[in-house]
């Protein structure tokens, strides 16, 4: 069976690798990215105290959820706000904190989000719950139209560093598909494998979105873009490569 690299955060890398594993890959795991809140500024004190004049709030994941729902967590909730998601598990954060979300049908990404709300968004008022960075499409795609679209920056990803020594072991064999789940984690990626002279031209690396598919593809790298950046999506977009 193929050898994976999955490369989430640590404390989301765990239940990936677990599911993986049952499907009987081997795996191996790097994670790219270290995450860390961010401390709150004046515009999340500004948020809390008029969040209710938003008409449309789009949360990103999981992460982003945990932290701004409970940064507001005594926030009374009007009906006529509508929260996005891109999938259940960020759908489910919300939940515990009163929280009543809407995912996409067609895919579990952020571009699936924009594609429901674009017919629906001009003069609306748009909040963006999301890291520094990232999701660029919703901003392209929903800013224009909208009376309002700000971005609301819960947390930072910071590259993860690995001495080569650990390099060495984690590539001491080969490696057929690598998780990369942003743009972000592929640009540590990218320089990880320069850094210890990794050839990577024939791992396949597979992406949540077309975005990321080519800016891997401008390295040379092989990709297979998955139905969103769920651990489900990857999982079926592991077992289609291999089992197909």
């Amino acid at each position: 069976m193929a050898t994976i690299l999955t490369t989430r955060p640590t404390d989301e890398n765990s239940l990936l690798t677990s599911e993986l594993l049952a499907e009987g890959f081997h795996i191996k795991e790097l994670p790219l990215l270290t995450v860390e809140p961010l401390t709150p500024t004046a515009q999340w004190f500004g948020i809390q105290q008029d969040v209710a004049r938003f008409d449309f709030i789009i949360v990103v994941s999981p992460r982003a959820a945990h932290i701004g729902a409970e940064f507001l967590a005594q926030t009374s909730w009007p009906t006529s706000i509508e929260f996005w998601t891109p999938g259940n598990k960020t759908c489910a954060i919300l939940k515990k904190f009163g929280i009543v979300a809407h995912t996409p049908s067609a895919a579990s990404n952020a571009q699936a989000i924009a594609d429901c709300l674009k017919p629906r968004c001009k003069n609306k008022r748009i909040l963006i719950w999301k890291g520094v960075g990232g999701r660029p499409v919703l901003r392209e795609q929903l800013a224009a139209q909208a009376s309002e679209f700000m971005e609301w920056n819960l947390y930072e990803r910071k590259p993860t560093h690995y001495s080569i020594h650990d390099l060495a072991k984690t590539f001491d064999s080969a490696i057929d598909a690598a998780i990369i789940t942003s743009a972000a984690a592929l640009e540590n990626y990218l320089k990880i494998a320069s850094d210890a002279q990794i050839n990577l031209q024939k791992t396949v690396v597979l992406v949540p979105s077309k975005r990321i598919a080519v800016l891997a593809e401008q390295h040379g790298i092989k990709t297979y873009i998955t139905n969103g950046a769920s651990n489900a999506a990857f999982v079926q977009g592991a077992k289609t490569i291999y089992r197909s």
